[in-house]
Formats: C-alpha cells, structure tokens, sequence
C-alpha cells in the first residue's frame, strides 16, 4: 500500500542523513497525522535535519496516537535522536 511505500521511503531517507534535504519537504507533508508513517517521516527529518521544532512536535504528538504501531515508531525516533 502507499502508506508502506512512504514509511519505507521516510526510513530510508533518514539513513542518508543531510545529504536527503531535497526531501525535507515532502517529508513534511507527512507530518500532519499521528500515524506510523508520519512518525517515520518525522524521525527522518530529524536525521536530515538535526533539532527540527516541527518533526519534533509531531513525534511527541504521534506518542499518544491510536494508531497501532505509531507510538512505537515515535519511541524508536526519538530514541534514535537522543538526549537534547
């Protein structure tokens, strides 16, 4: 499904590191919902872009989600980024 196709796109971006900012944006436009693919999308943007105030926000939000496995994914993000 698309929203495998873009968890898995987000991961790997993140592993690129700041070399991946011409993907800031798109990633960004998945930060509007507290799902795992958004979690992804924000722990990449972090990577890409260390100390980002919007993916941060978006992974602390993602913590309290429904969502069966976003939770998970914004601990592993955060975690991935560590202490401030």
């Amino acid at each position: 499904s698309r929203n495998f196709v873009q968890r898995d796109a987000a991961k790997a971006l993140g592993e690129l590191g700041p070399r991946a900012k011409a993907a800031l944006e798109p990633l960004r436009k998945l930060l509007d919902d507290k799902t795992e693919t958004s979690a992804r999308a924000a722990g990449a943007i972090c990577r890409i872009n260390p100390g980002d105030k919007d993916a941060l926000t978006s992974l602390v939000r993602t913590l309290s989600s429904a969502d069966t496995f976003a939770p998970a994914a914004a601990c592993d993000a955060l975690a991935a980024i560590g202490p401030a």
